[in-house]
């Protein structure tokens, strides 16, 4: 049988035609969270992370797999965004590398990739939890080296592996038991069956819409928002398509390395490709001269471009806001905080509290890595304290820290506001040691109790409770512990499971929906009952969660 064969050219259809699947079944994907809570965006996160990719190569013209499959990698590690899409960029990073230096791929070189994937995406998380999509990854290449490659179809392989991948989803509860708990199947693991399922269709032939977000478009730029009175914030994406010529340089000795070394000196987000004499560049730059007049050296541009990237609006560009942020007249300081928020009040306050730069994110809203590297700039300090107040960011800041270098930076793993509000209050920088302030960080989040309020998005039975869509659910550090169809008793239920007797103060952090009855009804029944405690009130404006409790 004549061996299945795979060029750039396929490869990026495939990533196309996966990326329209994953988004026609986001909202599936999104459902599938394992809390009956209304903060299910796994599939909008795989979605903003696949996209990232699929535009970074959308103009490509490029029959090197190995050359596509990296700066579609690049592009996904950029746009990277909660547990989900950092998880899904550090699998296809893995991919990415393991047809390196590959014009064209066979079946046998694809579970070769897979395999480098689920090496690096269990090597991207700390603590690896079985159930989630990179169970599904470890187990799909499992299978599929299990198979005789030899004797397949391209059709033949894809049939069999969508029943791989579907069979281990559905097994995902089996091996984590909050999935099983609630009825569910590890949503990262169903986006990745719906990505596959994309690819699927386009080598069956199948029709598929091939649609893409409208903030990914960037045909639509306007050129007026740059004028007289504008500074240059973000630098130049530059590109330039160099071919090497004997007339300027000896080309057999052409030195990759030191190129890199040279566009590392004066910008970053760089992607350097050579295809035997031809040098393709990629670089974030506030000097693209530079740039034209060394690569200028050793031969003729092909092709070149340089957009200013003030004007780029959309995070899913290859246009990635990396380039350095000018700090006119600020010195560089000792420590830095950097928070992620979601509420003008909240806002606010964490800032109060330190916060050089506060991240506008949280529930349905996850930041990307870029955020958090364009954060770490700003902050300029030698040593950054990074609260993540979400859990589903933790690896977004996480990889952002790995990738900038400029900083010493702790990523504070906080779980939601009110763990971020305690630890937050009781920053002190007077301690010359950085450790210790991170543990001192984090034995207030530890001595600290905290509780919140949110409306149930579907029906489910979870801890033993029998939850309607609609109830009022209240939690107390990250676990559901009541839930009744009146906020007002489910506020009630929560205040007292926290035990407020064994402790001296208790903030409440209102949200956008919380009422002015029922902020005064909470505030009266804590006044009332525990008349002891110091209760402190913050107009949160928080979406999502109707109120934050903590109490220290």
């Amino acid at each position: 049988m004549e061996q299945v064969i795979i060029d750039g050219k396929i490869l990026n259809d495939l990533m196309r035609y996966g990326l329209s699947s994953l988004l026609q079944n986001k909202k599936i994907v999104n459902d599938l969270n394992v809390f009956p809570i209304p903060d299910g965006d796994t599939g909008e996160n795989m979605y903003l992370t696949l996209q990232g990719g699929v535009q970074a190569i959308k103009d490509l013209k490029e029959n090197s797999v190995a050359t596509v499959a990296r700066i579609a990698s690049d592009g996904m590690l950029n746009a990277a965004r909660g547990n989900s899409g950092v998880i899904l960029s550090q699998l296809f990073d893995g991919f990415a590398k393991g047809i390196a230096n590959k014009d064209t791929i066979v079946l046998t070189d694809l579970v070769i990739a897979f395999e480098s994937a689920t090496k690096q995406g269990y090597g991207a998380v700390d603590q690896p939890t079985e159930g989630t999509i990179l169970t599904v990854a470890r187990e799909t290449t499992e299978s599929l080296k299990a198979l005789d490659l030899a004797k397949m179809s391209a059709l033949d392989f894809v049939d069999q592996l969508l029943q791989i991948v579907k069979k281990s989803v559905e097994a995902t509860p089996d091996k984590l038991q909050k999935l099983k708990d609630n009825g569910v199947v590890d949503s990262g693991g169903a986006g990745l069956y719906y990505i596959f399922e994309g690819c699927a269709k386009y080598l069956r032939g199948e029709n598929i819409e091939i649609t893409s977000s409208k903030a990914a478009d960037t045909s639509e730029v306007d050129y007026h928002k740059f004028n007289e009175n504008s500074v240059l914030e973000f630098g130049y994406c530059s590109e330039v398509l160099l071919q090497l010529t004997k007339h300027k340089c000896d080309i057999d000795k052409f030195d990759l390395n030191a190129l890199k070394d040279f566009l590392n000196s004066i910008g970053d987000s760089l992607v350097v490709v050579q295809n035997g004499y031809t040098i393709k560049v990629h670089v974030h730059t506030f000097e693209p001269y530079k740039l034209l007049e060394y690569c200028g050296r050793f031969g003729e541009f092909l092709k070149v471009k340089v957009e200013n990237m003030t004007l780029q609006h959309s995070e899913t560009q290859i246009q990635n806001n990396f380039a350095p942020k000018t700090v006119e007249n600020k010195q560089r300081k000792k420590y830095g905080v950097v928070a992620v928020a979601n509420g003008a009040g909240v806002k606010s306050v964490f800032k109060e509290f330190g916060a050089d730069v506060v991240i506008d994110g949280g529930q349905t809203n996850n930041p990307a890595s870029s955020d958090f590297i364009q954060a770490y700039r700003e902050a300029n300090a030698e040593i950054i304290f990074a609260f993540t107040n979400n859990s589903n960011v933790i690896l977004a800041a996480k990889q952002a820290a790995d990738k900038y270098k400029a900083a010493k930076i702790h990523i504070i793993k906080t779980r939601n506001i009110g763990e971020g509000y305690a630890g937050l209050s009781m920053l002190d920088f007077t301690v010359e040691d950085d450790s210790a302030i991170v543990e001192n960080i984090e034995n207030e989040i530890k001595n600290a109790r905290t509780g919140a309020i949110t409306v149930a998005s579907r029906t489910t039975v979870c801890n033993g409770l029998s939850i309607k869509e609609g109830d009022y659910i209240g939690l107390v550090d990250e676990n559901i512990v009541t839930v009744h169809a009146l906020e007002p008793r489910a506020v009630i239920n929560l205040l007292d499971q926290m035990q407020p007797e064994q402790k001296v103060c208790v903030t409440l952090i209102y949200g956008k929906s919380f009422s002015a009855k029922e902020k005064e009804f909470a505030k009266n029944y804590l006044a009332t009952k525990y008349p002891d405690l110091e209760v402190y009130e913050i107009d949160g404006g928080q979406e999502i969660y109707d109120l934050y409790v903590v109490m220290n």
